[in-house]
């Protein structure tokens, strides 16, 4: 303990005490020493102990309240959404992704950009230039005609490889038919990403995730030519791949078509699968992908109906497949996309405001359309009614907008 003038004095004050009044007065005077070393020696301590031991700033006070897993999801993606002055205009466009097939696409397209009626836009072969810096010039300009108010936009192409291909490829690249280990499988996807990430393409719409082996089938040609419990491990290796090039995968088409599937461009291919047993055969790969990938890829759905499992609605337009299977029972929290709303599965079935409104509903997040340009004018205006009428509410509509900020944050 250090001794500081005030102990000084009150010992030597204490003293001379002692000695003035003698020995009759020895008792009070050495009360009065204790008395005062006690109170000197109080405060020297406590004013060492405030210099040694500042006392810490306050801390904020957050929410300790525990939260189920789903709760803290929408936690975890309220932290990393940023905030933007969007308004309801402007959230429904960032819903909406475009291919349009004209050979003057770029050009039509340009406007829907600059007035936030679209979030994102599918190469299609209009937009493909005869090199790759030619494809490149032409992202740059649709990326550069978002304004500046509003979030990047989402440029994806179907670059699957060999019949699916909107880039040539050579003969080094090989189609998903021809990949038959998680090296190549990789190595594949790296390859591609990486061109796809120099020309600006943020996703790419692949990789199919469905079993087929009937050779008869519109997808036979697209798919893995393995057994099926290898078709989840070939699947993440591309995702990895695909992740580390800075280009986000996207499995399809959820939850699966299968071996006599009609061809969903045309028409509504119905599923005869009527046991839980089934289903989850089918979805296998991508609950493996999913569980076993650390990246979040998109997931495409599937213009099929199992009407088993939903009476009324096909894959894609069902809350049962997208919010309870997809989202609940498998847990997965980024971005749902539909396959092409304009296909003949959809528009043989549905009009377009029940298609747009059960999309939605289920719990999409992108809405995506081949069209013309004023197609999409109408989709919007569309969604915008059913806003504006209490159909769908904005609630549901910022549900979507904050994954798909996520998601573009991330590019």
């Amino acid at each position: 303990m250090e001794y500081t003038d005030a102990t000084e004095h009150a010992m030597f004050f204490s003293y001379n005490m002692y000695i003035m009044k003698g020995t009759s007065k020895q008792n009070w005077a050495l009360l009065y020493i204790a008395f005062c070393l006690l109170i000197t020696t109080i405060i020297t301590f406590w004013r060492t102990w405030e210099q040694t031991y500042p006392p810490p700033h306050p801390e904020p006070i957050h929410n300790t309240t525990v939260k189920t897993s789903n709760e803290a999801s929408a936690t975890l993606q309220e932290t990393k959404a940023p905030e933007l002055p969007l308004s309801i205009t402007e959230n429904v466009g960032q819903m909406l992704m475009i291919g349009y097939w004209g050979t003057d696409s770029t050009e039509a397209l340009l406007p829907l950009i600059a007035e936030g009626l679209v979030g994102g836009v599918m190469l299609m072969n209009g937009n493909v230039g005869a090199t790759d810096e030619v494809t490149a010039a032409t992202v740059h300009a649709l990326k550069a005609a978002v304004p500046a108010h509003l979030p990047p936009l989402l440029v994806a192409i179907d670059q699957e490889g060999g019949i699916v291909s909107r880039l040539p490829e050579d003969d080094t690249m090989l189609a998903q038919p021809a990949i038959a280990s998680e090296t190549a499988a990789y190595e594949t996807a790296y390859t591609r990403g990486a061109r796809l990430h120099d020309i600006g393409i943020d996703i790419n719409f692949a990789p199919v995730l469905e079993h087929i082996t009937n050779s008869e089938s519109f997808l036979y040609d697209r798919t893995f030519r393995v057994a099926a419990e290898a078709v989840g491990p070939l699947g993440t290796a591309m995702v990895r791949g695909y992740a580390d090039t800075g280009v986000t995968a996207t499995l399809k088409h959820f939850p699966g078509h299968h071996n006599d599937s009609a061809d969903s461009h045309e028409s509504l291919p119905i599923s005869n699968s009527n046991t839980p047993e089934a289903l989850r055969s089918a979805i296998a790969p991508f609950s493996y992908t999913l569980r076993h990938t650390s990246s979040t890829p998109l997931v495409m759905t599937s213009h099929v109906s199992y009407p088993h499992f939903d009476a009324n609605f096909p894959a894609s337009l069902s809350a049962y497949f997208i919010n309870d299977l997809l989202r609940t029972e498998l847990g997965f929290d980024g971005v749902v996309i539909t396959d092409d709303l304009n296909m003949g599965a959809i528009t043989e079935t549905f009009t377009r405001p029940e298609a747009i409104a059960a999309a939605v509903h289920a719990g999409s997040d992108i809405l995506l359309f081949v069209v013309e340009p004023s197609a999409i004018r109408t989709v919007h205006q569309t969604l915008m009614d059913l806003v504006d009428t209490g159909r769908i509410t904005e609630t549901r509509i910022d549900e979507s907008l904050k994954r798909i900020m996520i998601l573009k944050s991330n590019q």
